[in-house]
């Protein structure tokens, strides 16, 4: 069909009609049999009720005039295809300005991640500085408790030392004594 055949058909279509459960389809390009047939999901008792609205299809535009130019059709839509790429399309500053933000925006992300492993980092120090310092507690209350111990012991030895060393002494003039004794004069 031509564009103006097209045209036309498109105006004289029939009009939507419409309700609740019911929808009337209009295709210009097929056969008027084709045409308005029912495409409900309803049993057809029901899609037989009659249309309790109508809608209007034409608009009264001609979908098919975009205001090209007749004679090169192709040379109008490059034209609009590189006015709209115009309008869209970024300038060198505008790209080295975009590569420029994805780059500082990595850089931020790899920033706050370091940020996030160093407090994860300083946290681990600070419970390993807690358990070593609760580790020193117990070590210096064990060597208290060993001091106190050897400070009992050694003054439990003192005075036996000195009991010793006086028993010793008994012990060695009994001896002298013992030796005198049993040597004859001479």
């Amino acid at each position: 069909m031509s564009e103006n055949q097209l045209a036309e058909t498109y105006h004289k279509q029939r009009p939507v009609k419409q309700t609740r459960r019911q929808v009337t389809k209009v295709f210009s390009e097929q056969p008027l049999n084709l045409q308005n047939q029912i495409t409900s999901g309803l049993p057809e008792k029901e899609s037989k009720k009659p249309a309790k609205s109508e809608l209007p299809v034409s608009l009264g535009d001609n979908p098919f005039d975009r205001g090209m130019d007749a004679t090169n059709p192709q040379s109008e839509v490059d034209r609009q295809l590189s006015a709209r790429s115009d309008d869209t399309a970024l300038q060198p500053d505008q790209v080295a300005a975009e590569k420029q933000l994805a780059s500082l925006q990595s850089k931020l992300k790899r920033s706050e991640t370091e940020v996030i492993t160093l407090r994860h980092q300083l946290a681990e120090a600070k419970a390993d500085l807690k358990a070593a310092e609760d580790r020193l507690r117990e070590k210096d209350k064990m060597i208290r408790e060993q001091g106190k111990q050897i400070d009992e012991l050694i003054d439990e030895r003192v005075p036996m030392d000195d009991m010793e060393a006086a028993l010793l002494a008994e012990c060695q003039k009994l001896l002298e004594e013992y030796v005198a004794a049993d040597t004859p004069s001479n």
